[in-house]
């Protein structure tokens, strides 16, 4: 095994999903070959796996089943032919990376491995492990999440004699919305005339239908949720004076029914807190029809809330929630006070991540 390995610059092992009792975070064997000197590096080698499935390696560590070295390895190759492994993941030691996202946390490893997709038709990134592993587990995930979103189109379709098949094949040449990035980056609550209406018709359709669509019927629970979590940090600031850049659920736009941001000042509203409001394309003299409606039944006092710029409530609030992605809330960074609050629900900041007076929702 070792002269064996003088020949390499990193060991490859097909592993399928279920070898990862075998390629484990205390395997004796790997963590023997991870040691094994190479000819050009007598204390360096980057571990190699191609497998279906990533286990989240600092919260779960598996140990090996009492096996032989040899069978050990035997198992693994026999398990991933039998598995048909597909996705790339890399290990140096005891950690383990996705490729194509393959993660690295020294640029050594990082070069060794990336010599091996030199040849690979398709973009290679190298990240930290742990959004390495995230990938993985987000990939499934959707995936699974895609195949529970067919199935229940399908019952719902064969209940009213409708082709699941041909519903789904339209459906999928839509590549700019279903089939897409959009909607799939983290942020704020869905909202708007269009998907909160469609879902609750669907779902109360179904359920006419007794079909159970858990899936659909989760997606406006989970998305309250999200209101929920926005609204839990405005509150754990401990602020009364809030002051909200964006009213509609999407910039560019004036449209206020059902929008998110209009809920979290409702409650925001309903717990004592002071508002200062802006957006652009919302007015009293330009908002007509059921938009109007909506709002002055659901916040009744709303325009008396509303500012005329960025700067009224940038200066009123000790909390600034950045509630759309205008692109004037942007550059906001530096009208803001010290010690001020910013809850982002857009990301707003670019890469900015959470810190003592910033805090994103989902980053």
């Amino acid at each position: 095994m070792r002269r064996l390995l003088t020949f390499f610059t990193a060991l490859v092992l097909l592993l399928g999903s279920l070898a990862i009792g075998v390629l484990a975070a205390d395997l004796p064997f790997w963590r023997r070959a991870a040691q094994l000197p190479l000819a050009a590096d007598e204390s360096y080698l980057p571990l190699t796996t191609i497998g279906a499935e990533v286990p989240a390696v600092s919260a779960l560590p598996v140990t090996m089943a009492q096996q032989s070295d040899t069978a050990a390895l035997e198992y693994a190759v026999r398990q991933a032919r039998n598995a048909g492994s597909r996705a790339l993941l890399v290990m140096r030691g005891d950690q383990p990376l996705l490729a194509r996202y393959f993660g690295a946390d020294d640029e050594r490893t990082a070069k060794a491995v990336a010599c091996l997709y030199e040849k690979l038709d398709a973009p290679v990134h190298v990240v930290p492990l742990a959004v390495a592993e995230m990938v993985k587990y987000s990939c499934n995930s959707f995936h699974g999440l895609k195949v529970a979103f067919g199935n229940e189109i399908g019952a719902i379709c064969k209940a009213l004699n409708v082709d699941s098949h041909e519903v789904m094949r339209i459906f999928c040449e839509d590549t700019k919305l279903n089939i897409s990035p959009t909607y799939l980056r983290p942020g704020f609550a869905f909202g708007g005339s269009c998907l909160p209406k469609d879902l609750r018709a669907l779902s109360y359709r179904a359920r006419q239908l007794d079909v159970d669509t858990p899936v659909l019927s989760a997606a406006l629970s989970s998305n309250e949720k999200q209101i929920a979590r926005a609204y839990e940090m405005v509150r754990a600031t401990g602020s009364k004076k809030v002051g909200v850049l964006g009213l509609a659920f999407k910039a560019g736009t004036d449209d206020l029914r059902e929008s998110p941001i209009v809920t979290l000042v409702e409650r925001l509203i309903g717990k004592g807190m002071q508002l200062a409001i802006y957006d652009s394309h919302v007015s009293k003299a330009n908002l007509i029809g059921a938009n109007r409606e909506y709002i002055e039944s659901e916040i009744p006092h709303i325009w008396t809330l509303m500012k005329g710029t960025v700067d009224e409530v940038v200066n009123f609030g000790e909390v600034v929630v950045i509630g759309n992605s205008a692109p004037e809330f942007r550059t906001i960074q530096p009208k803001l006070r010290d010690g001020q609050m910013v809850v982002d629900l857009v990301r707003a900041f670019g890469k900015k991540t959470s810190d003592e007076t910033y805090q994103g929702v989902a980053w």
